[in-house]
């Protein structure tokens, strides 16, 4: 019979040889190309410092030793190039700015392979020492390479990231004085510069660490000088390993100092932890055979626990080896080792048994690998790895003897490959020589095979598994009743189905049992079931069990049956685990309720016992009986004793008996309250048939659907209708209606209580919400309803299409289920914050639906609902068109800057072409007046033509003026002013030129203070106002500026005139360019003085408004406001 050990550490090759390999890193540094480039010694001299590097005696193939020197090296090397090995340090000593190289071979080299030494200064911390680093030759290319680069790649390369993690150090204990490099100051968190003592140096380390290292201290001796200790550090909260290894100096017996390099060692340190905690975990051990040295070959406690030995430390001869397996067993563990030292490849997963000290038998399996010289190639170690796998031996034995016993086969389909592997019994039990596909279906019984035929084709849509029964036609013309149960295994990665095992059995004498029960159990209406928790499709269930259960069938999963339970008996039971936690292991008449599926109560009674495996519930077998009729008998009884004492009592509702009766359910007992509830006396209600005290439509729904349940169900309920009172007003109404079944004729209990407010706010409450949805819907807007759970409450939306889904699949489904693109994850960000701060939120973003691209909205808001639960709504509106129109507005906008620049561009050059020919014009017209000519119609003509001339120099000059302003050419310059001062100033200017004898009053409100301005566009600006208060008030009272501090946050300048005055109609046209009234045709002007003020105005962030009235005046206000952008 085929045996898979599924639960073996080395079960499949692949794994048994990665966790080797990975052993095998853990345990021994292979000399790789990265090792080989970390090959170096340094060494100052002068300190008596001497670093080597792990990789450098790897590389020299010399054994690990303390405070090694250059002679442990020199010693290394061939006898033909020591000399000029010590030659080339020797001459670098002398001049140590130059790089050297030479080549040599060692004395151990049992091949032609040769090596470079270079030699070149480097620094450390602030100490000059002398790297050598070692790299070996290669024909095909020379590793010598330039000194410059030498220094960069080891400086880079080598000597910065080995030192990171090593530092050296010094203690003086004359002077209880310690000098660590920077390195150490870095790996143990302590300042730099700091004077160090031991004491200081202790509070670093575990205290035990501390005692064990002045315990060494006190141990040296001139004698015994050299030491090696590990410490332990907290540095940062973080757990640090270091490994100390010096030499100390002496003078006679007085120790003169201790000198060393402190390395940090945690990664090795926790990685071997690890190794262990996983060899005792795994019960795996290893060893390793050094083939070039056996007494240094090793092997774990855990290997040697596992083969009997109480020795640890070293690996057992293969004498000792032999003495502990099994005699059956010994040749082949011979070969094996034979083979190996033969091609050394190693060798794959293979078992042999140990005989242990006690004579208990235990199973091992081995697996190991050789390791070569990346140098020579040639093999110098052997790593291997075992396992005790003894409790898995065991169990495959048990398994193959209960298989017999039970009369139960296997077999394993490989789907990938279309193979089928069946064991022994399952071919006894079909009377099979071996597999035969054809064979077995010949064996099925002809009415099975049409079930057997489905089955083995829809089995991979079968979630859990399958289980069936069929029958097999034996050779002697008997049936054989046979069950199977399969399961699948699945790719962990791609899920897809590689492999079905299943279980074969035969049951014909369980069959015969089975149908003895079955006839007992209908006698005593009875049913049992036995449930598998670990493969539910193995479950099995008898068909009164099925019965009472209101199953057709049987279930296929577990919640099948949960949800047939009653929902308050359902609360018992929210998951089979965390009731079966809170049950002991057998129960008797647990009582339950369930639903059928016409909406019948039964109560079933169960008993049952809960069989464990491995600590953990395994299967349920259990009875169960109908105890409805017992169960509805003890309640009625309940409720008549509740009957009297419900009457009896001072109760708010009104409690009302009917008795069935020829004419009807009559009224034969009523409480006081009935009186006050229907206006009618409770004498008056005795005998009166009950429907005559309801609506109509309630009449007819409580005839048809109330009492039949009342009177055959004999179930309890409630109902609500309209109450008839006498004085002819309906009353909305609540009754719990129930039977009292030991009287007769039959009786019915009402207690009615008034529930209209409570109905009108439902009422009132539904119009609300109808009203809200249909506003709602009236628009083309989306609204999500989300309750805390953050799951989607309500839907509102007017067209099914505008969701990606249908509307009622969001109801009960979490956020990050439905809204799961960026989108959507944004949406649900949102709605937390809104039930965390209770802020709203907007959003847009865009949405492509059915291939359409649009933009959305979404509004977030919280708000209570009715019950006073916060709820947070989510309002989605298209918003495609006023993204367009956007985009339309900004290239609109952009295009009307453009204008504006070309506008102002051409102004400019126009101005700048036309000043030219004016000047000529009105130069020539001086030297016409200073020649002397007393012509009069010439002096009228020439007067004329400098008017004109000086006219269009102004209109050029206002031109260019406003086209600098639009186009934005004019920055500012702000700075603190006195507007007092700036408005005398124009005072002055303009007195001067008024021919009509008029000035400027200026009034000041409050109190004077600075103001933020471009002082000159500023002036500019009032002084256009000024000029304009002047040339159209002519012979007029003065005009007025006033400057108003009154407000904290701004100041006025107010110009008022009282002149011709501005008609409504023109007010909002006088800032335009070019626009002037016809009222002032007859006063010069280009009509842009006021456009340049108002863009000046803007400039300095100011605002100029007008009020006026034709014929008295007008008035300009210009606000200038504080704390702007200025």
């Amino acid at each position: 019979m085929e045996v898979h050990c599924q639960n073996g550490l080395f079960s499949d090759t692949r794994f048994g040889k990665a966790f080797m390999k990975s052993l095998a890193a853990i345990k021994e540094s292979v000399l790789t190309k990265e090792k080989i480039r970390r090959a170096f010694i340094f060494t100052i001299p002068d300190q008596s410092v001497c670093y080597w590097s792990a990789a450098m005696f790897e590389i020299l193939g010399l054994e690990p030793i303390n405070n090694p020197t250059l002679d442990y090296l020199f010693d290394s090397i061939h006898d033909s190039d020591r000399i000029k090995v010590k030659d080339i340090y020797h001459t670098f000593i002398e001049r140590p700015s130059s790089k050297y190289a030479v080549d040599f071979k060692l004395v151990s080299a049992t091949y032609d392979q040769e090596l470079f030494l270079f030699v070149q200064q480097e620094e450390f911390g602030d100490d000059i020492g002398i790297l050598l680093f070692v790299k070996p030759a290669v024909e095909s290319q020379l590793e010598v390479i330039p000194g410059d680069e030498i220094a960069r790649e080891l400086k880079v390369n080598q000597l910065t990231q080995f030192f990171e993690g090593i530092g050296y150090w010094e203690y003086y204990p004359d002077e209880d004085r310690i000098k660590w490099s920077n390195q150490i100051y870095n790996m143990l968190g302590v300042h730099h510069g700091t004077s160090l003592s031991f004491k200081d140096f202790s509070t670093t380390a575990f205290p035990e660490d501390v005692q064990n290292f002045q315990k060494i201290i006190n141990e040296l001796s001139q004698e015994n000088s050299d030491f090696q200790i590990e410490t332990r550090h907290i540095v940062n909260g973080d757990l640090i390993y270091g490994l100390s290894r010096g030499t100390s100096l002496w003078n006679g017996s007085r120790m003169l100092k201790m000198m060393g390099s402190f390395e940090d060692i945690t990664q090795y340190q926790v990685t071997q932890e690890r190794l262990q905690h996983i060899e005792q975990i795994a019960n795996v051990g290893w060893y390793e055979i050094n083939l070039l040295d056996k007494k240094k070959s090793l092997a774990s406690d855990q290997y040697l626990k596992m083969h009997g030995f109480e020795f640890t430390g070293r690996m057992p001869s293969i004498n000792e080896l032999l003495a502990c397996i099994h005699p059956d067993d010994q040749e082949r563990v011979v070969e094996s080792r034979n083979s190996l030292y033969k091609d050394y490849t190693g060798w794959l997963p293979f078992e042999y048994r140990v005989v242990m000290s006690d004579g208990t038998i235990r199973y091992i399996e081995s697996v190991g690998e050789v390791i070569k010289s990346s140098i020579s190639g040639e093999p110098f170690k052997v790593i291997a790895v075992t396992k005790d796998i003894t409790e898995i031996k065991l169990k495959e034995l048990q398994l193959t003897h209960a298989n017999e016993l039970a009369q139960l086969g296997w077999y394993e389909n490989d789907v990938t490959n279309d193979e089928l592997k069946v064991s022994k019994e399952f071919l006894s039990i079909h009377e099979l020589d071996h597999y035969d596909r054809d064979e077995f279906w010949k064996k099925v019984h002809p009415d099975d095979v049409r079930e057997l035929d489905k089955i083995s084709h829809e089995f991979p849509s079968y979630e859990h598994g399958y289980s069936f029964q069929y029958r097999i036609t034996l050779k002697s013309g008997d049936l054989r009743y046979a069950q199977n149960i399969g399961k699948y295994v699945r790719d962990p990665v791609s899920n897809k189905l590689i492999k079905v095992m299943g279980t074969v059995q035969d049951i014909t004498r369980f069959k015969s049992l089975e149908d003895r029960l079955q006839r007992a159990q209908k006698i005593s209406q009875t049913g049992w079931f036995e449930y598998d928790m670990i493969h539910p499709t193995g479950s099995s269930f008898s068909q009164e069990w099925l019965d009472m259960h209101d199953f057709d069938h049987q279930p296929k999963k577990i919640d099948d049956f949960l949800d047939k339970i009653h929902p308050i008996d359902r609360q018992m039971i929210p998951s089979m685990a965390e009731f079966l936690n809170k049950m002991p292991d057998e129960w008797y008449h647990l009582d339950y309720r369930i639903l059928t599926r016409y909406g019948h109560k039964r109560y079933i009674s169960n008993s049952a016992r809960v069989v464990y495996k491995d600590g953990q519930p395994s299967k349920i077998f259990g009875t169960t009986i109908d105890v409805t009729k017992s169960r509805v008998t003890e309640r009625a009884l309940k409720e008549s004793e509740r009957k009297y004492r419900l009457m009896s009592e001072n109760s708010r509702d009104a409690i009302l008996l009917l008795e069935a009766r020829e004419k009807g359910m009559v009224i034969t007992f009523a409480s006081d309250y009935v009186e006050d509830l229907s206006g009618y006396s409770k004498y008056k209600l005795l005998g009166m048939e009950a429907t005559q005290l309801m609506h109509k439509e309630d009449k007819l729904r409580f005839n048809r659907d109330i009492l039949p349940k009342l009177l055959f169900a004999q179930e309890s309920t409630a109902v609500v209708f309209r109450l008839f009172r006498e004085d002819g007003e309906y009353l909305w109404v609540e009754a719990n209606v129930g039977v009292l079944i030991e009287e007769t004729p039959v009786k019915i209990q009402l207690s009615v209580r008034d529930i209209s407010e409570r109905k009108a706010f439902e009422e009132q409450l539904l119009m609300t919400n109808n009203d809200l949805q249909a506003m709602i819907k009236a628009t083309e807007d989306i609204v999500f309803i989300v309750k805390p759970n953050l799951m989607f409450e309500r839907v509102i939306v007017n067209d099914e299409s505008k969701l990606h889904i249908p509307s009622a699949d969001f109801i009960g489904k979490k956020l990050k289920t439905i809204w799961a693109d960026d989108n959507g994850k944004v949406l649900c960000k949102m709605v937390e914050d809104a039930f965390r701060t209770g802020k709203s939120g907007r959003h847009d973003y865009p949405y492509t639906l059915r291939g359409v691209l649009d933009w959305y909205r979404a509004h977030i808001h919280i708000f209570k609902g009715y019950d006073e639960q916060e709820r947070v709504s989510v309002m989605i509106e298209k918003i495609t068109t006023q993204k367009k129109a956007e985009e339309e507005l900004r290239r609109t906008m952009e295009m009307e800057r453009e204008l504006s620049r070309m506008r102002s561009s051409f102004v400019s050059m126009a101005s700048h072409q036309f000043k030219t020919p004016l000047t000529v014009i009105k130069s020539n017209m001086q030297l016409l007046d200073l020649s002397g000519k007393d012509d009069p119609l010439t002096k009228k003509v020439s007067a004329r033509l400098t008017r004109e001339v000086d006219r269009m120099v102004v209109l050029m000059e206002d031109i260019l003026t406003l086209g600098k302003a639009q186009s934005g050419a004019i920055k500012p310059r702000f700075k603190m002013i006195d507007l007092v001062k700036l408005i005398n100033s124009i005072k002055s200017d303009v007195d001067m030129s008024q021919k009509d004898g008029r000035s400027l009053k200026l009034e000041v409100i409050g109190n004077q203070r600075m103001a933020k301005l471009d002082e000159g566009l500023m002036r500019q600006a009032v002084l256009n106002l000024v000029t304009n208060a002047f040339k159209y008030s002519y012979e007029k009272p003065n005009p007025v500026v006033t400057i108003d501090y009154s407000s904290a946050n701004s100041i006025k300048i107010i110009v008022k005139d009282f002149g011709l005055g501005i008609s409504e109609d023109n007010l909002s046209r006088i800032f335009k360019d070019f626009y002037r009234s016809e009222d002032v045709s007859h006063i010069p002007g280009t009509g842009l003085g006021l456009s340049v003020t108002s863009e000046f105005l803007k400039i300095n962030k100011c605002t100029i408004s007008v009020e006026s009235e034709l014929g008295e005046g007008s008035l300009f206000t210009v606000l200038i406001r504080h704390h702007n952008e200025r």
